[in-house]
């Protein structure tokens, strides 16, 4: 919360922590320690076990900024007067918004690390130090401004596929929010046998004959030409071509946004796709 040199600030900064006799570093320890400490541990069991209304915070530390900032910035807004119902709604918000935050920087294909964001971090978790849920989500609001994309999604038209693990994570994402009674840790990478891995449907030899090279090279390169498929039914997958290839893995429950749809044109489903993973990547990013 104060910094890379805890220790040393404490030492000196006496002024700022009140301990200066030994009754003040008593109290502090049955105290304010005491009540950090045990919001700590409850942060950690949130990170490392999904509790309804706390999903943004499980699932976001399978792909996360890292642990001394995540933890400054739930803990920061929080304070000792606060009941349980307003510390649940502060953590609620600090989560959601490192969800956003995360996602949203990846997709545009910017850095999460500690060093790429640290100093931004350090001013945010002092700017929402001790707010009232109202304030913290305004200032929230304000810092997830500063990524530029709103009111469009991060996805872009075609968006490359660049990042096989970010998308692997991305897609579990989606389907956990299709299906939410999925353990989302087991839409994971594994090497399980039963594991899901990331399948490209084309490449330039499946080009439809009617169907430009350059524009067959956008679509199938795009994160739309991607779908998570169980490692034990690529022997079946491998099988199968162009639409039917579609079709089937919309059958096994690999696409779930496209059941419904249908199509013999392949970049007609490929833009439809698109579209609606638009559609549930925006939904999932709302503050």
């Amino acid at each position: 919360m104060i910094g890379t040199q805890f220790h040393s600030w404490v030492k000196n900064n006496p002024s700022k922590t009140f301990l200066k006799q030994s009754d003040d570093y008593y109290f502090f320890i049955r105290s304010d320690f005491d009540f950090f400490s045990n919001l700590y541990m409850r942060l950690f069991e949130l990170k490392t076990k999904e509790y309804e209304g706390f999903e943004d915070i499980y699932c976001s530390s399978f792909y996360p900024i890292a642990d001394s900032l995540s933890y400054p910035l739930l803990i920061s807004p929080i304070s000792k007067i606060d009941d349980s119902k307003v510390i649940d709604e502060k953590i609620k918000l600090t989560g959601k918004f490192i969800d956003i935050f995360t996602l949203t920087r990846v997709i545009i294909g910017k850095a999460i690390t500690q060093s790429t964001i640290r100093y931004s971090m350090y001013e945010l978790v002092k700017s929402i130090r001790n707010l009232e849920p109202k304030n913290l989500k305004e200032r929230l609001s304000t810092e997830l401004e500063k990524l530029g994309i709103k009111p469009y999604s991060p996805l872009s038209i075609l968006h490359r596929m660049d990042n096989w693990g970010f998308y692997h994570y991305l897609f579990a994402r989606l389907l956990h929010k299709q299906n939410p009674e999925n353990d989302f840790s087991s839409l994971l990478r594994s090497k399980k046998q039963n594991s899901l891995i990331l399948y490209k449907f084309f490449d330039i030899e499946d080009k439809p004959s009617d169907t430009e090279e350059i524009a067959w090279q956008l679509d199938f390169n795009s994160v739309a030409g991607h779908c998570l498929v169980r490692r034990n039914d690529l022997e079946n997958i491998t099988t199968k071509k162009g639409i039917k290839l579609l079709n089937y893995l919309v059958k096994q429950g690999y696409m779930p946004e496209m059941v419904g749809f249908e199509s013999e044109n392949i970049i007609d489903f490929i833009s439809t796709r698109e579209r609606r993973l638009r559609e549930l990547i925006d939904d999932i990013l709302k503050f």
